[in-house]
């Protein structure tokens, strides 16, 4: 009977982490892709705050962005770049608006 050769697991490891460490940067080289979606960066804004944020919602009547976090919800005004208000919660995840 032949004898198997096997490849240790510390090696066959070690092989698939290079493997995919070359396809992220080979990816990180690869140039964005413009305009096929046509969406495209008109400014960047600080949101402000204190913490994390959640999930955001955009009341596109209003103007305003509403940033869920964990100690309440800002509410930021698209026009003016700042936060003009904000609802105390604990905990929120998200914003639902009702018309």
């Amino acid at each position: 009977m032949k004898a198997k050769r096997m490849v240790p697991k510390a090696v066959f490891g070690v092989v698939l982490m290079m493997t995919c460490l070359g396809l992220v940067a080979m990816a990180g080289n690869a140039p964005a892709q413009q305009g096929a979606s046509g969406y495209h960066l008109i400014k960047k804004v600080k949101l402000g705050g204190i913490g994390g944020w959640d999930y955001l919602a955009i009341d596109p009547e209003a103007r305003r962005l509403y940033i869920s976090r964990q100690f309440g919800i800002s509410v930021f005004d698209v026009d003016s770049d700042k936060i003009v208000g904000t609802i105390s919660t604990q905990r929120t995840h998200g914003v639902a608006i009702a018309r």
